[in-house]
């Protein structure tokens, strides 16, 4: 593992743990295209080319422009239950803190496996913690980078078939983005009959 390689495990950690915290959902599109770019950077340099472009496409482009039009309807201004100063430092320390036990701490982990493990955590980190409709969504797109980080760069590692790599990522991605979707499309339902987008809501709603 390189020092450059290193250095944008660490980067691309921290700009996941502060797109789960952001509260400006056009901040949080912005952030979440730079994370989309550095994992995109992950899997390039070890010449995995199709997988990050595919991992570029939808975490990096798609997504974000599906938040940023979510943003624009629904728009949002109430802020998160559980926001402050002092989750973000938590994001940070437990992103930081997991990643640099997984690279340094666990001899039979190595680096390719750290950061997905690492980025999973912080999708987990969104999905239990923040009631947030669109954080929800963001911590399923995580995971979808999570899974393009470890499948690209182990099926390069193992030479697996460039068909059934493709094709592997697809399923996923196409997985993603119907998820995300279907999250987007009760965020804006669920900001239309009450008001906000906080997932306890849902139990408001008639169908």
């Amino acid at each position: 593992m390189s020092e450059i390689t290193l250095a944008l495990i660490y980067i691309t950690v921290v700009v996941a743990a502060v797109t789960v915290e952001l509260t400006h959902f056009k901040r949080v599109a912005i952030t979440l295209t730079l994370y989309g770019i550095l994992t995109t950077l992950l899997t390039i340099l070890e010449g995995e080319i199709i997988g990050s472009i595919l991992n570029l496409i939808v975490v990096g482009i798609v997504i974000p422009l599906l938040i940023i039009k979510v943003a624009q309807k629904i728009d949002f201004k109430e802020k998160e239950k559980y926001f402050s100063t002092a989750t973000v430092v938590i994001a940070l320390v437990f992103a930081v803190g997991l990643v640099t036990v997984l690279l340094f701490a666990v001899p039979v982990v190595d680096w390719k496996l750290s950061i997905a493990l690492a980025l999973a955590g912080v999708g987990t980190y969104a999905l239990i913690l923040k009631g947030n409709l669109i954080k929800m969504a963001i911590g399923y797109t995580i995971y979808d980078s999570a899974l393009h980080v470890f499948f690209s760069l182990y099926a390069l590692q193992y030479e697996a078939p460039e068909l059934l790599m493709i094709l592997a990522l697809t399923v996923i991605d196409g997985l993603l983005l119907g998820i995300v979707v279907t999250i987007l499309y009760l965020a804006i339902n669920t900001y239309q009959k009450t008001g906000t987008i906080d997932s306890w809501s849902l139990r408001r709603l008639r169908w």
